[in-house]
């Protein structure tokens, strides 16, 4: 076993370190322990298996077809399912200084969610032998090196280079945790409490001999902890597209802590710049958060706005720009399942207003319970893409569950029922042109190690 991990080592050179805040890396469970080492380094082996089950009612496109990823709350045929997802992580440590990380995923086959690429659905394409393959392990979700050390500045310093999970700031309008970018990070920090990063990261490569058709984005960070339970932080950051003529600006500001036992957080951005040639960027986006634990309760609300644009105006755009990826940002139905006020899956705040209550509940060591109450607005009328007459989005309740059923298994539950509002009645008549409550459940198993 020792030969084989040498030999991946020293074709790959995998090194790393978890040196940011804002490169938020897929953790490896404590429980991991090194399998092979040589003299200053140590290499751990980890990874996850996780199986799900779905059902979906009242979810498909504006034909009447059941569709996950053209999502509308209509009336239509509920759908059923199982996917599967396998991770293998190689975590090194190679001294003091030097570490890194490649992490892998299976591809997808027959997925069922459009964008996804990391579930294989049960039963999709059997072979003629009546049998199948799942999907290849060929998906590397991370892929990273770095380096620390305090010579170069005189201060605790690093440097990190591959393809790794990132977020901006509070990850209100960019938030790429799931799938990762290639990206080059500095961290600096000047003094204990202080850190800051700047780093670029290639979004969209075009053509590798035209320097003229890629996505690019640059940001400087700056998080400064207050002291140990309050932390405000800054951002900027600049995303050009050559081909586009794009040059959007983001500026971000934030702030989390507790004081007297009431947890708080609030977040802003605003933006500017261009979209194109003739489109000014004018979006902006606020969020408030507050929690207060009376152990074993959490209670918890919060409020969230982003801008929607005014159709009238054709030279600027006010609406939010989000850069997230198709997850449950906020809600499991209307933010992961069916199109928002922004015109698609995952927007996070883009049109949108929040107004939310939840509580969380541990009744014992190993169950987490939570349960949450949304109230949901377009935050600007969309009338022109044939629905969006009316700001009433809804009103959402989703129940999530996590159960340790074993030191490395768990069992989880993601559910929720959107009662959609008169947002999603559709300018045409028909079948479809009234909306109806879309439910979506599912749960399943995950063994990490």
């Amino acid at each position: 076993m020792k030969k084989y991990l040498s030999i991946i080592l020293a074709v790959v050179m995998v090194l790393g370190f978890s040196v940011s805040a804002f490169a938020i890396h897929a953790s490896i469970p404590a429980e991991t322990t090194a399998v092979g080492s040589a003299k200053d380094v140590q290499i751990n082996l980890g990874g996850e298996i996780r199986v799900r089950g779905w059902y979906q009612d009242n979810v498909t496109n504006q034909a009447g077809t059941a569709n996950a990823t053209t999502g509308f709350p209509y009336s239509g045929s509920s759908q059923a399912r199982y996917d599967q997802r396998v991770r293998l992580a190689i975590d090194v440590k190679a001294g003091a200084n030097l570490s890194g990380k490649i992490h892998l995923e299976t591809g997808s086959v027959g997925a069922a969610e459009g964008n996804s690429t990391d579930v294989t659905v049960w039963g999709a394409l059997p072979s003629a032998e009546g049998g199948r393959k799942q999907a290849n392990l060929d998906t590397v979700l991370e892929a990273w090196i770095a380096y620390s050390g305090s010579g170069l500045f005189g201060v605790p310093a690093a440097i990190k280079v591959g393809h790794m999970p990132l977020i901006i700031g509070a990850g209100q309008f960019f938030d790429h945790r799931r799938y990762g970018d290639d990206v080059i990070l500095f961290v600096l920090e000047p003094t204990k409490e202080l850190e800051l990063n700047l780093l670029t990261a290639k979004l969209k490569e075009g053509s590798n001999v035209d320097n003229t058709d890629d996505r690019d984005m640059y940001s400087l960070l700056a998080v400064y902890k207050l002291d140990k339970d309050n932390t405000i932080g800054a951002n900027y950051s600049y995303i050009n597209e050559s081909d586009t003529e794009m040059s959007l600006q983001n500026i971000g500001l934030f702030a989390r802590g507790k004081m007297m036992g009431l947890g708080y957080r609030a977040t802003a951005d605003f933006q500017f710049g261009d979209l194109s040639p003739t489109v000014k960027a004018r979006g902006w986006a606020v969020s408030l958060g507050l929690n207060y634990k009376l152990d074993p309760v959490n209670l918890r609300a919060s409020f969230a706005y982003g801008s929607g644009d005014k159709t009238s105006s054709t030279t600027k755009d006010e609406m939010f720009k989000t850069f997230l990826a198709n997850v449950i940002n906020y809600t499991v139905v209307y933010d992961y399942r069916v199109n928002t006020a922004a015109g698609g899956l995952g927007t996070g705040l883009a049109n949108t207003t929040y107004y939310n209550l939840g509580v969380d509940y541990s009744p014992m060591k190993d169950l987490n319970l939570a349960l949450d109450l949304f109230v949901l607005r377009a935050s600007k009328k969309i009338a022109s893409t044939g629905y969006g007459s009316d700001k009433e989005i809804g009103t959402e309740i989703d129940l999530k569950a996590t159960y340790k059923l074993a030191k490395n298994l768990t069992y989880f539950i993601n559910s929720g029922i959107l009662f959609a509002g008169d947002f999603y009645k559709a300018a045409s008549t028909g079948p479809t042109s009234d909306p109806k409550n879309a439910i979506v459940f599912h749960h399943g198993l995950t063994l990490s190690f």
